[in-house]
Parts: C-alpha cells; sequence; structure tokens
C-alpha cells in the first residue's frame, strides 16, 4: 500500500492532524484489503446494502465467526476498548470541528493498531 510509505514520512510531531488523517485511513485500508483477500468484503456490503464504515468493518473483522480472522487473539484485539477508543480518537480528528490533533495520543493510538496492521500487512 502506497499510503504506508506516505504515512512514514510524514512528522507526526510537526503535523498530527494529517498524521491521524493517514492512520485512520491505513487502518481502514488494511481491514478492507483483509475482507477482500478472504472473499468477505462483498458480504459485508451485501449486509448493510452500502460501504460500510469503519465501525461496522471493524466489528466485523472482530467476529471469529465471519471467517475473516483465524486467531481469536486478534478478533479479541479488535473488539478491545483500546481499539475501539482508537477508532474514536481518530474519528474525532477526521469528523469533530473542535478536536485536536495531539502528538503523544497519536503514538499511543498507532501503538495501539500497529500488530493489527502488521501482522495483516505481513499476509497473516
Amino acid at each position: 500500500l502506497k499510503l504506508t510509505g506516505e504515512l512514514s514520512k510524514i512528522n507526526h510531531e510537526r503535523m498530527p492532524i494529517a498524521a491521524s488523517l493517514l492512520t485512520r485511513a491505513l487502518f481502514e485500508c488494511v481491514l478492507i484489503y483483509k475482507l477482500q483477500k478472504m472473499k468477505r468484503w462483498g458480504e459485508l456490503i451485501k449486509a448493510d446494502k452500502r460501504e460500510p464504515g469503519l465501525a461496522a468493518i471493524i466489528k466485523f473483522c472482530g467476529n471469529i465467526n465471519n471467517g475473516v480472522f483465524i486467531e481469536p487473539n486478534l478478533c479479541k484485539t479488535l473488539q478491545s476498548h483500546t481499539t475501539v477508543q482508537s477508532k474514536n480518537y481518530l474519528d474525532a480528528i477526521a469528523h469533530l470541528k473542535y478536536q485536536e490533533a495531539d502528538p503523544r495520543m497519536l503514538e499511543s493510538v498507532a501503538n495501539n493498531l500497529r500488530q493489527i496492521m502488521q501482522h495483516i500487512l505481513n499476509g497473516q
């Protein structure tokens, strides 16, 4: 994904909003990539009758019965409070007018989501 290269060049200290938006986009793209690879994307779109948002994507991927991931711990991580909190923070930066981007918070969010994204991008 070209987005990973762009994100790695952003200085999150000087440009926390850009880094936050790209982190959110990367997380969503990686999950969609996994869904498409597992041939589950069409099922999720069919269920919502439209392209789903990130919350629906996380919920679907986090359900081990949907066959996206076979590792229960990865599904538990997607369902965890820290993943939900990270997604909500990134949503706030993207959608709320008065939310300030904080480089330290972004580091925490990135640390939380990094293992999930690496697992997927490493082909697992």
